[in-house]
């Protein structure tokens, strides 16, 4: 439930895609996870939505760096 809250509030998804619903969980679990999925099918969401959930509870701080803007830029020149 509060995986699900939390992309909610965060993401605006009512519903996770594909496997990243188990991949956050083993992730959560501490496990450490290989995920890879094409592009467009959510992988960022994979390492921030944890982010959130763990950090504060563990007093932590988290850095998220993501290559997306990146990505988009090469996807903007490819077409």
């Amino acid at each position: 439930a509060q995986l699900l809250q939390t992309l909610r509030k965060y993401f605006g998804h009512e519903a996770f895609r594909g496997s990243q619903e188990e991949v956050i969980l083993k992730l959560l679990q501490g496990n450490h996870v290989f995920y890879q999925e094409r592009t467009g099918l959510g992988k960022s969401l994979v390492y921030q939505l944890p982010a959130l959930l763990e950090t504060p509870s563990k007093g932590r701080i988290t850095l998220v760096i993501s290559p997306l803007r990146s990505l988009m830029q090469n996807q903007v020149m490819q077409l």
